[in-house]
């Protein structure tokens, strides 16, 4: 400020006093209170509408289901459907502990479902291709193995679904053949596998958690099942009939000369091996002391005919069976023993699988309690129907946007109107 300015603003204040209303600091200090509370009230409306369309629009995972049931130590659910579209493949796959594995029938990819919650989970699996068919959930539902197609080897892939961890085995150098069966002994520790190639096919084993790979073999002709015991002992079946292991020599030794059964899972002993067999009228099991079949025969009044796939045991003298009678209906989990006697058991309605995956479906038979005896013990969970929900939420957010634009809008209208 120059001497010139100062002196002439010093004149005027003499000349022309000045005596302010004494309210005017008062309306003063309430319109900034208004400006304060106004752009506030504008930050908080916008705030609110954001979280609540985030709200609506998160995945809840809780929200896949009707039941927020949450099972101790987890459960097989007591009724097991394939998925549909609208359920996305997920990467993260550390899901925690399964109790069922199957590959879609309408997406054609795995999926598990969660032992805790029932909650199923589409996973995008590395090296999935169209058209595969190996894969297996071990007896404790910790780790799922399929073939993975993307090495020029025939590889097995197991994942653990606690860490998300995965481990690639190498078992055949023929990147072209097809592994069609994967099968875990009752321990979970060895995992057979059956790949077929031009004049038959080979089978081999190997022990994941080790990362020990054991030898394979060839073998001429269809072969339809394998499976290998806690010992490693392994057997498989051919289509023409009999059950085989190998000799010392790696050699085909036949246990058994019955046709129109397969290898299907070994006891938790190794003295028995529940059979997988074709429409019939009795559930078949090859026990190794004395190399015989025994049968027990479905009851009256339960299935006339049904195709059995032995899903593991519950223990030495249980097995956990999927019993199939009608291609268009469910199939049935059947709890029974492998004979009749005075105390065998045969228990249907245990559980059902959606008729579109039937034969596609591992189990985690530890899951399933100890037996108590008693006709009327839950051995599933029913986790409740899922409600996938695949409604398009664009228009929400369009909406979301417009009110948000409006709120400031008349915000600030209110605002200009208010301001003195």
């Amino acid at each position: 400020m120059t001497a010139r300015l100062r002196e002439e603003l010093s004149a005027l204040a003499e000349t022309h006093p000045f005596s302010p209303d004494p309210s005017a600091w008062d309306r003063g200090r309430r319109a900034r209170r208004r400006d304060h509370a106004l752009r506030g009230a504008a930050v908080l409306a916008v705030v609110a509408l954001v979280v609540g369309l985030g709200t609506l629009l998160a995945p809840d995972r809780e929200a896949r289901t009707a039941s927020t049931d949450v099972v101790e130590g987890g459960a097989i659910p007591s009724r097991i459907v394939d998925i549909d579209g609208g359920l996305e493949a997920t990467t993260d796959l550390a899901v925690g502990r399964a109790s069922a594995a199957f590959i879609s029938a309408s997406q054609d990819d795995p999926v598990v479902i969660t032992a805790m919650d029932g909650v199923p989970h589409r996973l995008a699996l590395p090296g999935w291709g169209t058209g595969n068919q190996g894969l297996s959930l071990s007896p404790d539902g910790t780790r799922l193995a399929w073939h993975d197609q993307d090495s020029g080897q025939a590889t097995i892939a197991v994942l653990e679904l606690m860490t998300g961890g995965i481990t690639r085995h190498q078992v055949h150098p023929d990147g072209d053949l097809a592994l069609r069966e994967l099968s875990w002994s009752p321990d979970s520790v060895w995992l057979a596998w059956l790949g077929d190639t031009e004049g038959g096919a080979y089978v081999g084993r190997l022990r994941p958690v080790f990362a020990v790979l054991d030898d394979n073999w060839f073998v001429r002709g269809n072969v339809p099942g394998v499976a290998v015991r806690s010992d490693a002992g392994l057997v498989f079946s051919r289509a023409s009939g009999g059950l085989f292991s190998f000799d010392d020599r790696g050699r085909p030794a036949q246990l058994s000369d019955a046709d129109q059964v397969g290898a299907g899972a070994f006891s938790p002993d190794g003295a028995m091996l529940a059979l997988r067999t074709s429409p019939g009228t009795a559930s078949r099991t090859f026990r190794w002391a004395g190399r015989t079949i025994v049968e027990h025969p479905f009851p009256d009044a339960t299935f006339d005919r049904g195709a059995v796939i032995p899903l593991g045991w519950l223990d030495v003298r249980h097995q956990l069976l999927q019993v199939w009678s009608d291609e268009d209906s469910p199939a049935e989990l059947v709890v029974a023993t492998p004979e009749v006697g005075e105390t065998s058991t045969w228990r249907r309605s245990v559980g059902s699988i959606d008729a579109s995956i039937a034969g596609r479906v591992s189990l985690a038979v530890d899951l399933v309690p100890d037996l108590d005896g008693t006709s009327w013990q839950q051995l599933t969970h029913d986790f409740g129907e899922r409600t996938e929900d695949e409604r398009d939420f664009s228009w929400i957010i369009g909406l979301g946007v417009a009110a948000a634009i409006a709120v400031l809008l008349g915000l600030r209208r209110l605002w200009r109107r208010l301001r003195p």
